[in-house]
């Protein structure tokens, strides 16, 4: 146990709250694993992997334009959301053993038991992080490891005024959790965007803080993030994974 504590120590300081309130996100927004909702208009393929200028289309409507080379993202990226203009810079992280689309202006950091931390160039208080879980070394499993976290989650003060929590399955049989809280403290509010996933031998924790009102664009890079993540050279999601099935749990499923 104090193990499985361990591990989730950076969830109390992103999803703290005394009680359990209602699922009250009223949105049918995912991270999208691969190109499944939209209608790519001009792609080219190389290897499976997405290369050269792309277009995308959702109700005939041009939804976001850019480049890629070798499946990642470069570059500046246009998009269109509800009729609301941003334009993105993206660059690649790539350690070797971790390769990660990211936005240009927001900062690199080195901080320990982290595979990947950025933080907002406007707000420091914003961040990125992603980390692995090795299951056997901790004995958890999916399921195991959000069920603990919530279980500290309740232990906190910072209250959770509303959240949307979502299972996935994607057609490469991948598990995953989507989550999206909003908390307040102190008349202070926040906003955050976790997406939990397993494979054969560890857990993946991918969580976006963003320090006031949620933006439009911020569950876009999110997704992007996520969708580009590839680690010791496997992607997490290729371009031809898409979700399957999908359904709303409650926290007090897992209480």
């Amino acid at each position: 146990m104090n193990n499985r504590i361990i591990i989730i120590a950076f969830l109390i300081t992103c999803f703290s709250c005394k009680q359990v309130i209602k699922s009250t996100i009223q949105e049918t927004y995912f991270p999208t694993l691969g190109n499944n909702y939209e209608e790519i208009v001009s792609k080219k393929f190389e290897d499976s992997l997405e290369n050269g200028n792309w277009q995308y289309l959702k109700e005939d409507n041009l939804v976001k334009k850019g480049k890629y080379e070798d499946g990642y993202k470069i570059g500046l990226w246009d998009y269109n959301i509800n009729n609301k203009i941003f334009k993105v810079f993206w660059e690649t992280y790539n350690t070797g053993s971790l390769k990660i689309n990211y936005p240009k202006n927001w900062s690199l950091r080195n901080i320990d038991n982290y595979l990947f931390y950025m933080t907002g160039i406007e707000n420091t208080e914003d961040f990125f992080l992603l980390n692995k879980y090795n299951k056997a070394e901790f004995n958890i499993n999916l399921d195991d490891y959000l069920k603990e976290a919530i279980i500290e989650l309740n232990k906190k003060e910072e209250k959770v005024i509303n959240y949307i929590c979502i299972k996935l399955k994607s057609s490469s049989n991948r598990s995953a959790y989507y989550f999206r809280f909003d908390t307040k403290l102190n008349e202070e509010k926040s906003s955050y965007y976790a997406f939990y996933t397993e494979d054969d031998f560890f857990i993946y924790d991918c969580t976006l803080k963003i320090n006031g009102q949620a933006k439009i664009i911020n569950k876009e890079i999110f997704s992007a993030m996520i969708y580009s993540l590839a680690i010791d050279g496997n992607k997490l999601f290729y371009n031809n994974d898409s979700i399957i099935s999908s359904s709303n749990v409650t926290i007090e499923d897992f209480n």
